[in-house]
């Protein structure tokens, strides 16, 4: 069964958030309406790192996978925050930041860049060192969609920043369609 969610791959996960943290949070859905966990077996994040990051680490444990949501729970407080939808929770913030020290920087011989990551733990640090900098350089541009029934988190790099769904053809669509429903089934309006 393991193998089914590697088999998942691409197709399984969303990738319309506009930043891979911003992707990893919205591995859980419907999360005002109790949640859809998408990363249910380590052999789901196995996944999520290759197709999200290109990293292809050791197998991962059950251990990595508490570890991982643990860690994208942490993110999507300080997403949350960033977006001046709730107070900066303390122990989020603490908990990104213990996963950031373990992003380890190297000299390659010609230049810095991050240490490979070979086991879970290290490619969940370096998306943590990730999330840092999403949320020092970009957090003005972190959005929740306005879909009234969808709860994923998204960054919005357009010049004015008008973005307000997900994505167009799913929760902008609906919500227009819903809206001009809404005026021609009002007496007077048709």
């Amino acid at each position: 069964m393991a193998n089914a969610a590697i088999d998942r791959g691409a197709q399984y996960f969303l990738w319309i958030a506009g930043d891979p943290v911003v992707d990893f949070v919205n591995t859980v859905r419907l999360r005002h309406h109790g949640g859809v966990e998408l990363l249910r077996v380590p052999a789901d994040l196995d996944a999520w790192l290759a197709t999200a990051l290109g990293i292809r680490s050791r197998p991962c444990t059950q251990d990595d996978l508490v570890t991982a949501r643990s860690l994208r729970e942490a993110v999507d407080l300080c997403l949350l925050a960033a977006a001046g939808r709730a107070a900066v929770a303390p122990d989020a913030l603490a908990h990104l930041n213990q996963h950031m020290k373990q992003a380890l920087l190297v000299w390659n011989g010609e230049r810095f860049t991050r240490a490979p990551a070979v086991t879970a733990a290290q490619a969940l640090s370096r998306l943590a060192a990730d999330a840092g900098t999403l949320l020092e350089h970009r957090a003005h541009h972190i959005r929740l969609c306005d879909g009234p029934d969808c709860s994923l988190r998204l960054v919005d790099a357009s010049r004015a920043r008008p973005r307000r769904w997900c994505s167009m053809a799913a929760c902008g669509n609906r919500t227009k369609a819903h809206r001009h429903r809404s005026r021609a089934a009002q007496p007077g309006m048709g």
